[in-house]
């Protein structure tokens, strides 16, 4: 849209300058020959450029239209509620880098033990990705032999116990993972309400089975559905794994913290206080997600600034 309003912007111009121009310099000639009444003859009989200008200005009105639904769609986008809580949530992005071994979750818990000795912090818990913020993590379901065409590709999260009630979705069926859900137990999962109704048709699936490759994931709870890739697209689909059960080197840490700066500055310094190689990025949740909708907002409002400002110059 962005594109087009610049290209009509640009043939607004042209479509007024070169008509204009070609006036300014007949008018000279025959008014220097003392013939203005031929002159006006002549521009009245020039259909072709009334023609142009016709099209011009029907293409500026559907465009100005077109930028006002545009910024419009945008804006009620970016206002929309994204089915979590991001206010009082405060995320410390953790890159475990050269420090992670081949058991990270041993480093990982390490690292959340030493922002939870923090004051002022309340129950932390972890997720590999916040939504709405250009990240996603992909499952694959479906049998590990099975065709191509009869597996499913799905977004979903990895996620501590209290990850849900931290963010302020709502468990709708069945359970929240539990620290019994840990590497060597039975694997389970957690889908949303849009997943359960697209592979089930339904949303009470607590035990269910997931086939997640070589493994077999009983469905332990759904969730209510939160916007994941965009705050103005639908609902997702989305799947949910237990932390312990598929941990990472890259993980947020979520926590409600009753302290100012001070709590977030010794949030990101604690866990580099074990081991300076690991890379942390602390920021409230809100801020985050707010950097995400910047630019939907801004090509929100360029847009219907550009449709605007190339209908008045018609």
């Amino acid at each position: 849209v962005l594109f087009a309003a610049f290209v009509a912007l640009i043939a607004t111009v042209m479509c007024g300058l070169l008509p204009g121009a070609h006036v300014v310099r007949l008018a000279i000639a025959e008014g220097m020959k003392g013939r203005a009444t031929a002159v006006r003859t002549r521009w009245m009989r020039a259909g072709a450029r009334e023609a142009l200008i016709i099209v011009q200005v029907t293409a500026s009105v559907a465009l100005l239209l077109v930028s006002t639904l545009f910024a419009r769609g945008l804006a009620a986008g970016a206002s929309a509620s994204p089915g979590f809580v991001t206010d009082g949530v405060v995320t410390v992005g953790v890159d475990l880098g050269t420090a992670a071994t081949r058991t990270p979750y041993a480093l990982a818990e390490r690292v959340i033990d030493a922002v939870a000795a923090v004051p002022n912090v309340d129950s932390p818990s972890t997720a590999y990705i916040v939504p709405l913020t250009g990240t996603a993590t992909h499952f694959v379901i479906g049998e590990p032999n099975a065709p191509s065409e009869s597996k499913r590709e799905v977004d979903g999260n990895v996620v501590s116990p209290g990850y849900f009630s931290m963010v302020g979705m709502t468990l709708r069926h069945g359970r929240d993972f539990t620290e019994a859900d840990k590497d060597g137990s039975q694997p389970v999962a957690i889908v949303s309400e849009a997943l359960a109704r697209m592979l089930w048709g339904a949303t009470d699936v607590v035990g269910r089975t997931l086939s997640l490759g070589r493994q077999s994931a009983p469905v332990v709870g759904v969730v209510s559905d939160i916007k994941y890739r965009t705050v103005s697209g639908p609902y997702a689909p989305l799947l949910y794994r237990p932390f312990a059960q598929v941990p990472g080197p890259r993980f947020f840490i979520h926590a409600r913290t009753r302290g100012g700066g001070e709590t977030l500055a010794a949030m990101a310094a604690a866990p580099r206080a074990g081991d300076p190689r690991i890379m942390i990025d602390a920021l409230p949740l809100e801020q985050r997600f707010e950097v995400v909708r910047a630019p939907e907002r801004l090509a929100g409002w360029i847009g219907g600034a550009v449709g605007t400002i190339q209908f008045s110059l018609v």
